[in-house]
């Protein structure tokens, strides 16, 4: 039972001039263990009778109970989906929020997680399952047949090979190098007319 229950509870016997020790005594055969103390109950029946007709609590001034309400979240996201690669401590210096209070909203209620220093949503989406799903069903036939993943090898050396001969320069001891990037210019100058 919520504290505005057993306040309604005890405005309606104090309206009916009970005694606090009354009201106490009534409210503990019905409720036993989970009755307020009587030291609540005197509280409340002071406020009313001082004219407080409210059984709700008095807005109050301070912190609020939690930082984590759909503006921030919003602020949150917006600035996530502007720079992916943003740091906790960045989103808490610019929203003046916590940085646990940061996760909180990160983790719990945008569902991300930090990959690789950005922020990534932690559900994949159906096509990149598929992508998933593909590529290790590819790795499983390459395992079971020790050929195939063998040839895959040798044509990717191969053609890393190819990429490192386009690179290659001989030279003898001693000579002086000049980068390849000086030499194609050379070349252009000398081929114009």
């Amino acid at each position: 039972m919520e504290a505005v229950e057993y306040r309604s509870v005890i405005k309606f016997l104090h309206l009916k001039e009970q005694t606090p020790t009354e009201i106490h005594q009534q409210m503990v055969e019905v409720y036993a263990e989970k009755c307020p103390n009587y030291s609540t109950v005197t509280h409340w029946v002071r406020k009313f009778k001082s004219g407080f007709l409210s059984v709700m609590d008095e807005p109050r001034e301070g912190r609020p109970t939690s930082v984590v309400t759909e503006k921030n979240v919003s602020t949150v996201e917006g600035l996530v989906k502007q720079d992916r690669r943003i740091t906790v401590k960045q989103l808490a210096s610019e929203t003046r929020i916590s940085v646990g209070s940061v996760e909180k909203i990160l983790h719990d209620h945008l569902n991300l997680n930090k990959v690789s220093a950005r922020w990534v949503p932690r559900l994949l989406t159906a096509d990149q399952k598929k992508e998933r799903a593909d590529c290790c069903k590819h790795l499983l036939r390459l395992e079971a047949n020790d050929d195939l993943f063998l040839r895959e090898r040798e044509e990717r050396e191969e053609r890393d090979r190819g990429r490192e001969r386009v690179s290659v320069q001989y030279h003898e001891i001693g000579e002086v190098l000049v980068s390849r990037s000086k030499i194609q210019a050379l070349h252009s100058l000398l081929r114009e007319p």
